[in-house]
């Protein structure tokens, strides 16, 4: 299977109840109208703004306009989709099988585990030093 790296910005602000998708896949999501939003699993946000608001039974998350994020989706799941876009530019920015992915994945993986355990060691230090 051929996975995208794309490239999405909001022609408009979006409002949805919970999360906003972008052909099926979580961009943001928000829990109730005060806990301000989040970058959805998967998805980067490169600039822009995203909150939640609303009452306190009917709240939302929002999407700026000219919010922009990067997600991966399949090229499927594109192809298909990608005349029914509205809300949305898209821009293709890299294509790569699901091997090129998953190694990636790995690489990822051992960057933030490599960070995390620096940052436990300097923790260490610093207490050992008070």
């Amino acid at each position: 299977m051929t996975i995208l790296k794309i490239r999405i910005t909001a022609l408009e602000e979006t409002r949805r109840r919970y999360a906003v998708k972008f052909m099926g896949k979580k961009v943001a999501v928000a829990f109730d109208r005060d806990s301000g939003a989040k970058v959805a699993y998967g998805a980067d946000m490169i600039r822009g703004e995203i909150d939640s608001g609303g009452s306190r039974i009917n709240w939302f998350c929002t999407i700026a306009e000219g919010s922009v994020f990067e997600l991966e989706i399949d090229e499927l799941t594109y192809i298909r989709n990608r005349n029914r876009v509205k809300k949305w530019s898209m821009e293709v920015i890299e294509k790569f099988t699901d091997d090129e992915k998953h190694e990636r994945d790995k690489q990822r993986q051992r960057r933030i585990d490599e960070h995390n355990l620096m940052h436990r060691q300097l923790q260490e230090k610093l207490r050992s030093t008070l």
